[in-house]
Parts: C-alpha cells; sequence; structure tokens
C-alpha cells in the first residue's frame, strides 16, 4: 500500500511539472514571438525535459532533506541553503546544456547561456527549491502523524486486551469461589453483619472491574483505591489476618502509571504468599520518588519461590501482562524484578518519573 502510495504521490509531481512546463512554454512563446504549432511544440518539448530534470532532482532533495532537519539550531538553514545553490546550479548547468543542444541557440556556447539563466533566474529556482523541501517536511510530518496515529490505535487495542486479560484474571472461579465461601461461612455462623459487609465489599470490587475505563495511564492514586477494594474482600476472607502496610513518599503521589500494573503482582502476592503460609500476615506497597525515577515495591510474607514457580508466574496471564505493558509505555526505560527475601518475597519495578500535570482549581 505504501509503494501504491509513493507511485500516487510521484504521478502528482510528474503532473504538476507538466502543468507548468505548459505554462512556461506559454510565456517563452509570447516572449520569443514563436507563431507556428511547430515551434510551440518543441519549445513545449524542452520546457517539459527541463522542468522533468527539476522533479528528478527533487527526488534527491526528498532524500537529503531529512537527513538535514536531523541537525539542531541554525544547521539545517545553513545546510539547506548550501544544499540550495548546489542543486539550483547544477540544474542550471543542465538547464543550458540541454537549452544550447536543442536550439543551437548561443550567447558564448552553453556557458553564456547559463550564466544568463544564473543571472535572471536564480533567486527563482532558489525559492522553487525551498518550496520543495517545505512540501517534503509537510508530506513527512503528515506521514509521522498517520505513524503516531496508528500507534495510538494499535496501544488503545492492546489496552482492550489488557484489560480484558486482567478482567479474566480478577475474575478467576478461585477467588470468586474462595470469596463466596467465606460469606457462606458467615451466614452459617450467623455472622450476618460480617456476611453482608463482605458482600457490599465484594459488590465495589466487581463493580470497580466491570467498569468501563479505557484510560492508559491513571494517577497512582487512583491504582491504589483499586487496589484496597480488592485487599478489603481479602481481609475479610483472611479473618483480619491480613495486614496491610501503604507507603507513598509525597514527591511520588502525582505518578502516572499504566492502568491494572500492581492489580496481578498484588494478587500474585496473595496467592502464592501471603495464602500459602498459615502465618503470613504483612503485605507491603511502597512508591518511592528518586531523581528522575520512581521505583514500585510490593512485598509479601510468605514461602520462598523456587525456580520453577518463578518461571510459572513469569509466563503466567497476569505478569507476562504486567510486563507487555511496561515495554509499550517505557521501552528500554524500565526495570523489573521478582526476588525472594527474607521473610517473603518482593517485586520492584523502576520506571520513568511522569507527573500529573496539575491545574490550579481543576
Amino acid at each position: 500500500m505504501e509503494t501504491t502510495l509513493i507511485k500516487n504521490r510521484w504521478k502528482i509531481v510528474f503532473g504538476v511539472l507538466s502543468v507548468l512546463a505548459l505554462i512556461t512554454s506559454f510565456q517563452l512563446s509570447f516572449k520569443m514571438k514563436v507563431d507556428s504549432t511547430a515551434g510551440f511544440l518543441m519549445l513545449y518539448g524542452i520546457q517539459l525535459i527541463i522542468w522533468y530534470i527539476w522533479g528528478a532532482l527533487t527526488f534527491f532533495i526528498y532524500r537529503l532533506s531529512p537527513r538535514l532537519f536531523a541537525f539542531r539550531g541554525v544547521i539545517p538553514v545553513l545546510l539547506h541553503t548550501l544544499s540550495g545553490v548546489f542543486f539550483v546550479v547544477v540544474f542550471l548547468m543542465l538547464y543550458a546544456i540541454i537549452y544550447h543542444l536543442v536550439t543551437q541557440f548561443s550567447i558564448n556556447g552553453a556557458s553564456g547561456t547559463f550564466k544568463a539563466l544564473f543571472t535572471s533566474s536564480f533567486h527563482w529556482y532558489l525559492i522553487l527549491y525551498w518550496i520543495t523541501v517545505g512540501l517534503e517536511y509537510y508530506l513527512r510530518m503528515q506521514h509521522q502523524l498517520k505513524d503516531q496515529e496508528l500507534l495510538n490505535v494499535k496501544l488503545d487495542g492492546e489496552l482492550h486486551a489488557a484489560n480484558l486479560k486482567a478482567l479474566k484474571m480478577q475474575l478467576n472461579p478461585h477467588f470468586l469461589f474462595n470469596s463466596l465461601n467465606t460469606v457462606s461461612s458467615m451466614v452459617r455462623a450467623s455472622d450476618a453483619q460480617k456476611a453482608n459487609m463482605m458482600l457490599a465489599r465484594l459488590s465495589e470490587f466487581l463493580r470497580e472491574v466491570l467498569a468501563d475505563k479505557n484510560k492508559q495511564v491513571i494517577p497512582i492514586a487512583e491504582e491504589l483505591a483499586y487496589v484496597k477494594k480488592y485487599l478489603e474482600v481479602e481481609k475479610l476472607r483472611f479473618l483480619d489476618r491480613l495486614e496491610l502496610q501503604f507507603s507513598v513518599q509525597k514527591q511520588a503521589e502525582h505518578l502516572m502509571v499504566p492502568s491494572l500494573l500492581l492489580q496481578p503482582l498484588v494478587e500474585n502476592a496473595m496467592k502464592h504468599g501471603i495464602a500459602k503460609k498459615a502465618d503470613a500476615r504483612h503485605l507491603t506497597i511502597a512508591i518511592v520518588a528518586a531523581e528522575d525515577r520512581c521505583h514500585l515495591e510490593i512485598f509479601n510474607e510468605g514461602p520462598p519461590l523456587d525456580d520453577s514457580k518463578l518461571t510459572m508466574l513469569t509466563n503466567s496471564v497476569g505478569l507476562s501482562n504486567v510486563l507487555n505493558r511496561l515495554s509499550h509505555f517505557y521501552p528500554d526505560a524500565h526495570d523489573f524484578s521478582i526476588k525472594n527475601v527474607t521473610g517473603g518475597v518482593k517485586v520492584h519495578i523502576a520506571i520513568p518519573f511522569t507527573p500529573i500535570q496539575v491545574t490550579d482549581g481543576k
């Protein structure tokens, strides 16, 4: 498809050059008082060759222009000025040679014709060079905008897929079964107050899960609020055995993170840590800002993870989803690790610090 677009673009370019050749032929025919069809056609043929030569040079200008714009400051302007002088001189030399060979017109040979053309037309063709460069820059920016739009569409699609994967993970039968089984136990124990509380918190969590949220990034406070709703359900299920600690450094309060970044990691901490050891109680989430990076840590008490368990977690839907989105949002600019530490397991994420833009009254 891109090849077809390029071909169509060059068809348009040479179509425009053919029209310009026709216009200049009329101008020259009036100036030179050409009164025959044969004379006009010969003049038009010469102008077609000359303008098509400019079209061929335009191809090289289009190739060179992005490289010159890669420099910063006024350097691209200086380089393009030199480039413009070069291309115009080459064009006028070819113009003079062709005109001299075809018409046998001589002003001290081709060199004299070149001097005449240089004196009368150099500045016009230099302006045409800058118009050509401006058109190339415009088309390139349009192409980049389209590429960015396609990338945004791709990210949106991946976000929907990520939300779907997270939804399947969060609504897994194991979690729902355990939660509802806890409610059933509370009812059998005639503890209606706790059963109602459990159902209320479970419904709040499920309502949050099912909400149609398509934000790619959200404030860390919003992500933590979502995690807390999940942990409120788990805390009741574990009969208040669970002890939670949240530590968010003030500088990190406005951190923006990919949505559903922490939730799968917290689920893993509960499922493979707290739930696997009867005396495991503590789960800590810490967020610390250091220079231009933010560090997010999740620690859970529980048994250590052996190599096979680490491999299984890495390949799981939840963790692979997290790793993929970190790669999308922070390519080559993030760190992720999961390792055994004294008393449990710690997950560490380091990402660039991108604070939310806060304005007064909003």
